[in-house]
């Protein structure tokens, strides 16, 4: 197999085509030669491209995930999406079934693999440290014949056969054979080509055993020599070749494509500046490299796009890696060594329709919070949702909404795709519309409100990135993160900085080389990825670069990297690691890129806990008793306008009075505040005077405004201007205009009351104007 690599910009550039090797089989590969009395000894796995070498032969495997063509509409439980395989095998005839293997010169990385036991989601056996090696030995092959498979990341994979004195070569011979999975139009055939060279061709991938070179061990006198190709069995001729002296037979297998995705989603880093990385999807794969770029190990998930949707990956200071599937949710422990601690499907709260798509710690990361969906889809309802979850073993300990809609094909779920913890022990997160912030303390609150949410200002398609797998409709994003002060977003073209007290937006930057375009109901970016360090500096991902900005959003440095940048994160020596590939999910190959970045990067920002949160309180009546404020940790003090006891928290909106308050909540470590609003909440009282004229009083005490009853009326919509109007966003390029999620080419005003006239005595209107308040 031919695995390209990259060198350029950058400290270091990884990609996993550079670390392939052979596999052990310790159980991880049984049964995918689809050769059941044979048994794989080692494999070269390339996410999605295989070969397994047994005692026999060796099977070369493509897959690739596809919409399933037999689903039935009346049947829901048959899967959507299924693996679609194809298998060519190549056997050697007559030859030595006592073949001794020897693998050696073993690689400094290893190998985790992590496989369902008999399908059951819930139970999951994890195989560590399986060791992989270089070059592969069968020895006595034939009588006095070895073969030896070495890799050559560049190159290839070279097989050497190799004839000791007395050899008969004629014994040599490979029968080919060929499988796949018949869901549809698959096709595989192999042939000489005019260039002399053994072509495997597949509809999901090529291979191509280059013409063999064959020389004299003694001496490397090059003898001539081909491939024979008939019958499907493969042979060797050489022409006057001296069998008494040693000889070589050297071809080379490369691959000329093959479709799989070594596209790398997310990056972590901990605190010794060890980089840990996700990506790949058939299946999904989680590395770890140290601070100079040496892989360490590979973890191989037991979720493939197949089965599931690709989740999202956080990482604690020790190296302990937290990654989930999205859909059918399930989440895995996985320690600094690369061994599966525990996996679990969420606990009994968890339903099979919830989904996960965003991950992060608490201040100290002693807790960890999941964003996404919780959906019942009998009743067609979707919540924005996050979940505690519970560090020890997985189970989900409680969740709060932050948004409640029914949907349909024409009002796609909102959902937390983004998340991040925040100073003053929050978390801030980032739906399809919408910004806001959440106490750490999930369901400590008597109410379940955010602390504040509001419009994000750059509404996401439900499908909101190209990137992540095209048979999955959408997936998390790294695209918010906060410091002490400031939040930021990213829309692939533009970086927003917010405040942390409240979420409202300071000012916007562009991101250069940055990319969007238009999809259903909102944006689709094509490029990602926000990190702060303990300066303030700010890095975000483009489609050719990574930018780092300062806290005001002004740039102060650009590199350029050659992919699509999905996911940034600060080390620990000034570096920048940057992840994504160079191609997007309309590519068959995607070509994962890691590249570490000098970019003189400050500290990693650290969070220290303080929770000083107090419990967000609805509007309150000026005339309402007083009332104590709930905090999520006592013993500090309160201040602010209405505060009579600052000890108790005790808020009176009296001595308040009407408006809005901003009330602070201090503890030793720190502080934090919320806004209380006091309003009228007794109506005004409207008069027919002796005069005929209308008067209004009470309530607030003015300024009062009259109201007549409308009749309903519809206003067509031909441009941004009349859809902005209508409450609509609109939709460039398309020309669309969304109101509700939904396509609209009018807006309907509903029958209501409208305002005539103002004032504390005004003339009593006309006939038309009935009735009035």
């Amino acid at each position: 197999l031919h695995f390209a690599t990259y060198a350029g910009e950058g400290v270091w550039q990884a990609h996993s085509a550079q670390n392939t090797s052979f596999i052990e089989n310790q159980g991880q590969f049984d049964g995918r030669n689809w050769q059941k009395d044979t048994k794989i000894e080692y494999a070269v796995d390339h996410g999605g491209s295989y070969m397994f070498f047994t005692t026999k032969g060796v099977t070369y495997r493509f897959e690739k995930i596809t919409r399933n063509p037999k689903k039935d509409p009346q049947r829901p439980h048959e899967p959507k999406r299924i693996m679609m395989s194809e298998l060519v095998s190549a056997t050697w005839i007559g030859s030595n079934p006592n073949v001794e293997i020897i693998a050696s010169e073993q690689v400094d990385h290893y190998y985790s693999y992590a496989n369902y036991v008999n399908g059951d989601r819930s139970n999951v056996i994890n195989k560590n440290n399986i060791p992989g090696y270089k070059k592969l030995t069968y020895k006595n092959l034939y009588d006095n014949i070895d073969v030896e498979y070495e890799i050559f990341p560049e190159k290839g994979i070279k097989y050497n056969i190799i004839a000791r004195p007395g050899a008969d070569i004629s014994q040599v011979k490979l029968q080919y054979g060929r499988h796949h999975t018949q869901i549809r139009e698959e096709s595989i055939e192999y042939f000489i080509n005019e260039n002399g060279e053994l072509v495997i061709k597949c509809s999901l991938g090529e291979i191509t055993e280059l013409a063999p070179t064959t020389f004299y061990l003694d001496n490397n006198e090059e003898i001539k020599s081909s491939f024979v190709f008939e019958n499907e069995i493969l042979s060797f001729d050489i022409s006057n070749y001296d069998n008494s002296r040693g000889l070589v037979i050297d071809p080379w297998v490369i691959s000329a494509t093959f479709n799989t995705s070594t596209a790398v989603w997310e990056v972590e880093t901990d605190g010794y500046g060890n980089v840990f990385v996700i990506g790949g999807e058939t299946p999904m794969k989680l590395e770890k490299y140290n601070s100079t770029g040496v892989l360490q190990w590979t973890y191989t998930t037991p979720w493939d796009t197949g089965s599931v949707w690709l989740g999202t990956l956080a990482t604690d200071n020790g190296g302990d890696c937290f990654i989930t599937s999205g859909t059918s949710p399930e989440i895995e422990r996985i320690n600094s060594g690369g061994v599966m601690q525990w996996h679990s499907t969420g606990g009994a709260f968890m339903s099979g329709d919830d989904e996960w798509w965003s991950i992060t710690f608490n201040c100290d990361k002693t807790k960890l919070i999941v964003g996404g969906t919780k959906l019942f889809f009998f009743s067609m309802e979707a919540h924005a949702a996050i979940f505690d979850i519970n560090l020890v073993n997985g189970d989900v300990l409680g969740h709060q909404y932050v948004n409640s809609m029914t949907f349909s094909a024409f009002n796609t779920p909102i959902e937390v795709r983004s998340i991040s913890s925040s100073k003053n022990a929050k978390y801030i997160y980032l739906t399809h519309n919408e910004v806001g912030a959440i106490s750490h303390n999930v369901g400590a609150c008597p109410t379940s409100e955010p602390i504040f949410h509001l419009s994000n200002g750059h509404t996401l398609s439900y499908k909101c990135e190209n990137y992540l797998p095209a048979t999955q409709n959408g997936g998390g994003l790294k695209a918010i993160v906060a410091n002490d002060q400031f939040f930021y977003t990213h829309s692939g073209v533009n970086i927003y900085r917010r405040m942390l007290a409240d979420g409202s937006l300071i000012n916007s930057a562009a991101i250069p080389g940055g990319s969007n375009q238009a999809g259903f109901g909102g944006i689709v970016v094509k490029n990602s990825g926000l990190a702060v360090d303990e300066c303030g500096n700010v890095y975000a991902g483009s489609t050719d670069r990574v930018i780092k900005y300062d806290a005001a959003l002004n740039i102060v440095q650009q590199v350029n990297v050659p992919f699509n940048v999905y996911d940034v994160a600060v080390n620990n020596n000034g570096e920048v690691i940057a992840v994504g590939s160079q191609a997007d999910n309309g590519s068959t190959n995607r070509n994962g890129r890691i590249q570490a970045i000098d970019m003189s990067a400050c500290d990693q920002y650290v969070l220290y806990c303080c929770d000083a949160n107090i419990c967000p309180v609805q509007d309150v009546c000026n005339d309402a008793a007083p009332f104590n404020l709930i905090v999520s940790s006592p013993g500090g003090t309160f201040s602010g306008a209405g505060i009579t006891n600052p000890t108790t928290g005790t808020f009176d909106p009296a001595v308040a009075g009407v408006g809005s308050h901003w009330i602070v909540y201090t503890l030793a470590c720190g502080s934090d505040s919320i806004q209380v609003n006091v309003i009228i909440c007794q109506p005004p009282e409207a008069c027919v005077e002796l005069n005929g004229t209308l008067s209004a009083s009470g309530g607030a005490g003015g300024p009062y405004s009259w109201q007549y009853y409308a009749a309903a009326s519809t206003t067509p919509i031909t441009n941004e201007t009349e859809c902005v109007a209508c409450g609509g966003s609109w939709t460039p390029f398309v020309n669309l205009c969304m109101i509700g999620g939904i396509p609209a080419t009018d807006c309907s005003t509903p029958a209501g009351w409208a305002v005539f006239a103002t004032g504390t005595n005004i003339p009593q209107p006309g006939g038309s104007y009935w009735p009035i308040r």
